[in-house]
């Protein structure tokens, strides 16, 4: 590999500089691509196991190197009574966030939990919540990665994307992958 030393680089003429086609000029924490996936319809679960939400982003780093910057945003999560669920955040079938003390109750064993019913909520088929987290992957890898969301429930009927009492005021989850050089 060789290397170049310079202390400022220009165009011959304009203000852009052109990479070549195939090739990539990257500096560190630069982004490098940033990939998207939404769920824009409702869904639910009453399985007090993880199981896939559908909200998945598919990203094929350009540096084994790279850093993959997940950001979730669940668009509504409702609940049919005062239980919660749980949530985590897997890369193929590994999780990639978990809460540190995975050992013991089922809460503990996910990325976060919401629960309904909190703060004297009389009516927590009309509570949502609208989590967002972001959380810096470091997969090691230039392969495909599927990026995807499982949940599980803690008693009665979680929802996605929709209040529990009825299907109006629906909304959008979405989950972006920023691929971050090193």
């Amino acid at each position: 590999m060789s290397k170049i030393e310079v202390n400022e680089i220009a165009g011959r003429s304009g203000t852009s500089i052109s990479v070549a086609s195939g090739h990539t000029l990257a500096q560190p924490h630069m982004p490098l691509q940033i990939i998207q996936g939404n769920l824009n319809t409702a869904v639910s679960t009453t399985s007090t196991s993880f199981v896939d939400v559908g909200l998945t982003a598919t990203i094929t780093p350009k540096f084994a190197t790279s850093k993959v910057l997940v950001t979730v945003v669940l668009g509504k999560v409702g609940q049919s009574n005062s239980n919660g669920s749980s949530w985590k955040i897997l890369r193929g079938s590994d999780v990639v966030i978990q809460h540190s003390a995975a050992s013991g109750n089922a809460q503990t064993q996910a990325a976060f939990h919401i629960s309904n019913g909190i703060y004297g909520v009389s009516h927590h088929s009309r509570f949502v919540d609208t989590p967002i987290l972001n959380f810096l992957d470091s997969p090691g890898s230039a392969s495909t990665l599927v990026y995807k969301i499982q949940w599980k429930n803690d008693g009665g009927t979680s929802y996605l994307n929709r209040w529990a009492v009825n299907v109006d005021m629906g909304s959008t989850s979405s989950i972006t992958l920023t691929e971050v050089a090193q």
